[in-house]
């Protein structure tokens, strides 16, 4: 995570505590969508069929599924008696997409103000309905504001809201005054008064006993412990940050295999990537930003089955070109990284605003001003959270050579943004996709990254991540084939989620259930 993680939450609840007439945000209103009887099977037929197991392609098949799960599949003609049937007019259909790293309860915003707080909420419920409307059936959360995250879910989970399943570790278990190293009560002196209604993101452990009584408190429903690696600060900051001490790792090692949770790694420091990789890690998320990797260290990688989710996206979020008052420095300027520079800045003006409220994402832009007004050693002590440019245009150096370098020695690689973040908004999740296919990815590879990779990060390969009979019915279909452009995933025609249709563009249904 990349920047003040406390304060949209804490400054919300307080804000509607405080304020007249401010209510907490409502889910968004229910789309209305084709009528389908699910108490009989469901059947797609005449569809194109990917297959990311077998790198397999269906013809003009079929998708038969009840009760949430696939019952069959293929290219042979299905028996239609007493189904619900759906021609698909050749469209193209993948497995539910997945998210392996995005932040559901955070607010992708570095400035904002009171009066827009009620903004924020709505739209941090949007987040879960921009999940499906991209594609994504599963997402995996790696540090939220965990009351609110189970009230959402439980939204979700009663058809209250809109949003995909979503698989959470609760807090992130970091140390106090490591990343992210700022205090709450920095952001809102509020922020100890609202902690106990809306939790933390990071649980900021100091004792020993803190730390095991965290342990306890995230193991409620999480499926993974999330640890942050890094010796120093993502912000505009010198010196170095907390670290965990071997104690610390041995007793959080221990609960993990006691438990049996895999342990997701935040790092962005070669450092970082260093220590953390002697421990029975299960994943690395993001990339580095200082190093290039040695074979040595890639092929441990894949000896010690150690996964990575690089969110590239994030570190395009945050090169910021504008920060430098001498323009970017040389060392920075490669093609690759000059062109992100205008991908980004395209997304922003463009694409941002069809992903987030127009007004608050003009607050976000403003902050960049403070950069040059206020001065990079300045930023902090005027609580001016922004983060070091310098760190993700330097992931953006090493990252091409070193990711492609662990697609070729067999690493296996998942697929997010770290949604919830600055400029990585909810519904852009493309965007990776993208960036992957600029760094050389063919679109099978993509498209696995984003579907069984994931769903084998996530440890639920067996019931999501491939079409297949008794697999969960996760479906997303699109009308023109992602194989040949990935582009194609930015707009899906239907989403399924366990069968039931909670996704459908304007007229891609008319005439075709019968």
């Amino acid at each position: 995570m990349n920047r003040r993680l406390f304060i949209k939450g804490s400054l919300a609840t307080f804000a509607l505590a405080a304020v007249p007439d401010i209510s907490i945000a409502s889910a968004p209103p229910l789309k209305s969508l084709p009528s389908i009887d699910y108490s009989k099977e469901i059947i797609l037929k005449n569809c194109n069929i990917i297959d990311m197991v077998k790198s397999g392609f269906i013809e003009k098949g079929s998708i038969k599924f009840a009760n949430g799960k696939i019952v069959a599949l293929g290219a042979s003609p299905m028996d239609e008696t007493n189904a619900e049937v759906i021609d698909l007019g050749g469209a193209y259909v993948t497995p539910g997409l997945i998210d392996a790293h995005c932040h559901t309860t955070a607010s992708p915003v570095f400035g904002t103000s009171l009066w827009q707080i009620p903004k924020i909420l709505r739209e941090g419920l949007r987040q879960y309905t921009l999940c499906i409307e991209s594609g994504i059936t599963t997402v995996r959360d790696p540090g939220a504001f965990a009351p609110m995250l189970h009230d959402n879910i439980k939204k979700i989970e009663k058809g209250e809201l809109i949003g995909p399943r979503v698989v959470y570790c609760n807090s992130i278990l970091n140390l106090n005054g490591s990343h992210p190293d700022i205090k709450a009560t920095d952001i809102s002196m509020f922020a100890d008064l609202v902690k106990p209604l809306i939790g933390m993101i990071p649980a900021n452990f100091e004792t020993m006993d803190d730390l095991k009584e965290a342990l306890e408190e995230n193991a409620r429903g999480a499926s993974f412990i999330k640890l942050t690696v890094d010796n120093k600060s993502v912000f505009c900051r010198s010196g170095n940050i907390p670290v965990y001490s071997d104690d610390h790792l041995r007793e959080i090692f221990n609960y993990a295999e006691k438990h049996n949770l895999p342990v997701a790694c935040h790092h962005h420091r070669k450092w970082g990537f260093d220590r953390i990789t002697r421990y029975p890690i299960h994943s690395l998320e993001h990339m580095i930003g200082d190093a290039y990797l040695s074979d040595h260290e890639i092929k441990n990688l894949v000896r010690r089955k150690i996964a990575i989710v690089p969110t590239l996206t994030v570190a395009q979020s945050f090169l910021l070109d504008e920060a430098y008052a001498d323009g970017v420095p040389k060392k920075f300027r490669t093609d690759f990284i000059m062109n992100e520079v205008a991908v980004r800045k395209n997304y922003i003006k463009n694409e941002a605003p069809n992903h987030f409220d127009a007004d608050i994402l003009q607050s976000t832009v403003d902050e960049i001003k403070y950069y040059k007004t206020l001065g990079w050693d300045h930023l902090i002590e005027n609580k001016k959270y922004l983060v070091n440019p310098d760190l993700y245009f330097g992931i953006m150096l090493y990252a091409p050579k070193n990711l492609q370098r662990m697609r070729d020695a067999g690493v296996l690689i998942g697929c997010g943004i770290d949604a919830g973040m600055p400029y990585t908004f909810f519904g852009g999740q493309y965007r990776e996709y993208e960036i992957l296919s600029r760094l050389g990815f063919k679109n099978e590879e993509i498209l696995r990254c984003a579907t069984i990779n994931n769903a084998r990060i996530l440890k639920m390969e067996d019931r999501i991540g491939s079409l297949a009979a008794g697999k969960l019915a996760d479906i997303a279909v699109y009308s023109k084939n992602p194989l040949k452009k990935i582009e194609a995933l930015r707009r899906p025609m239907m989403v399924f989620k366990e069968g039931k249709l909670l996704h459908c563009l304007t007229g891609a249904l008319e005439e075709t259930v019968g």
